[in-house]
């Protein structure tokens, strides 16, 4: 029973891992496309989902440098952060070959700090750091791709929005009152404590006309 089960939960993670890859192929495409319209080098895709030291590897790819042709391991991570970093840190370093990170955007200051790592890395805006003899590339503060949009910070439960809500709760009358009573009556600036796209009024949908909020 103990192997059926093992068994069973190996073929869970390939088939997740499958849908993974399935999902960021487009993703891995665009980057390479931005990476060769940035360097003018030739590109290859090569084999995908290769199994390496007993670790399942998204893709590699295949890199004309000025002498030789370098072949990347590709982990394809849809956002990078900070913490992202630090385990891509501890599982290269456990890793044998060269490993290259495909994703969709790094910023400046990331870009920055998986060079000093020597974190190798592509992105979708062209952005890209490489560093396999003879190969150095280091590009940042291309822009994110158009059509990428950080998600909105809803501020309903921030402080001023804490504050609107309880205003709201004590007197439902508010919400057809403008923004300037409303903000009054919660004593938060005009502007900070609610929005008309805001989950403060419980996601059922408002329109601003007038400088007037109305249930639609």
């Amino acid at each position: 029973m103990f192997h059926t089960n093992e068994h069973i939960n190996k073929m869970n993670r390939k088939d997740n891992k499958t849908k993974l890859i399935g999902r960021s192929l487009d993703l891995l495409e665009r980057a390479i496309d931005a990476f060769k319209r940035e360097t003018k080098l030739q590109v290859d895709k090569g084999r995908l989902q290769v199994n390496i030291a007993e670790k399942l590897v998204d893709a590699t790819l295949q890199i004309e440098g000025a002498n030789r042709t370098i072949e990347y391991f590709v982990e394809i991570k849809p956002e990078i952060t900070d913490a992202t970093i630090g385990k891509l840190t501890h599982q290269f370093a456990g890793t044998p070959g060269r490993w290259l990170v495909v994703t969709r955007y790094v910023p400046t200051y990331l870009a920055r700090r998986m060079k000093d790592l020597n974190i190798q890395f592509m992105d979708t805006a062209g952005n890209a750091y490489l560093n396999e003899k003879p190969l150095l590339v280091f590009i940042h503060g291309n822009k994110s791709e158009a059509g990428f949009v950080k998600q909105k910070d809803d501020r309903a439960w921030g402080p001023a929005g804490t504050k609107t809500t309880f205003a709201l709760l004590c007197n439902k009358g508010l919400v057809t009152a403008p923004y300037r009573e409303i903000a009054a009556a919660a004593d938060v600036a005009l502007g900070t404590g609610l929005d008309p796209s805001s989950s403060i009024l419980g996601g059922r949908g408002c329109s601003e006309q007038n400088d007037t909020l109305s249930q639609t």
